[in-house]
């Protein structure tokens, strides 16, 4: 017979939360969870562990599926005129240019305040970086943007991002690399000051803030 565990579940795209307890194999656990690309899961021995990951607060619930880039560029730009002082938004993307530039990858973010909206990229030779390739950019964006909330006093950072791996790593799931292992610390000590909310949306699909960082990532590499 197999171990009883906590198995919480977050819904990456709607908010959603569950709790499964029993083995993973025999009581069906596997079946319900596996298989669905949007749940965010870790198993735990305790339940008060599970509630704690389930408390974490990455990703909020919502009304709603924001399924068109319109309904998108319209929360963001919504969002926007209802920010305060301590709070901000930032949306991250990624470049890695395998045939001209393997050795490096970029990184773009666009941070938005109530009063004013910044600009930033940049690449990496780091290896723990380049071998993830585009994956190490997208690491890399949103910790910029982490450090520079912090640097502001922000206590709400929302972060739209095209990667759903950031919002899984926050969660610590399967941080099973040292740039995964490095970032889930970083989330962890800066959620402590702020709260931290993820919001995935889809690439290359015309959201303009999106499509902004998109270009600052490619621009970091070919101007390096």
């Amino acid at each position: 017979m197999g171990k009883k565990r906590y198995y919480p579940t977050v819904d990456a795209s709607t908010g959603e939360m569950k709790m499964y307890f029993g083995e993973w194999i025999a009581d069906g656990i596997a079946d319900k969870i596996q298989g669905s690309p949007n749940l965010i899961f870790k198993g735990f021995d305790e339940e008060k562990a599970a509630e704690e990951f389930l408390e974490a607060g990455y990703i909020e619930r919502k009304d709603k599926n924001l399924n068109t880039t319109d309904e998108i560029n319209e929360e963001i730009e919504n969002r926007k005129t209802t920010l305060d002082d301590y709070q901000a938004i930032i949306v991250t993307d990624s470049s890695y240019m395998e045939a001209t530039h393997p050795e490096v990858t970029g990184y773009g973010w666009i941070g938005i305040l109530k009063d004013k909206e910044i600009e930033e990229n940049g690449v990496t030779t780091d290896d723990k970086f380049v071998s993830m390739k585009n994956v190490g950019g997208e690491i890399l964006a949103v910790e910029q943007g982490i450090k520079w909330s912090l640097e502001n006093n922000i206590q709400r950072l929302d972060i739209y991002c095209d990667f759903a791996g950031l919002a899984s790593w926050a969660y610590g799931y399967r941080t099973n690399t040292p740039a995964t292992e490095d970032y889930h610390k970083l989330l962890e000590a800066a959620h402590k000051k702020m709260k931290i909310v993820f919001h995935k949306i889809n690439s290359h699909t015309g959201v303009t803030y999106n499509e902004k960082a998109d270009s600052l990532a490619k621009k970091a590499i070919t101007n390096k």
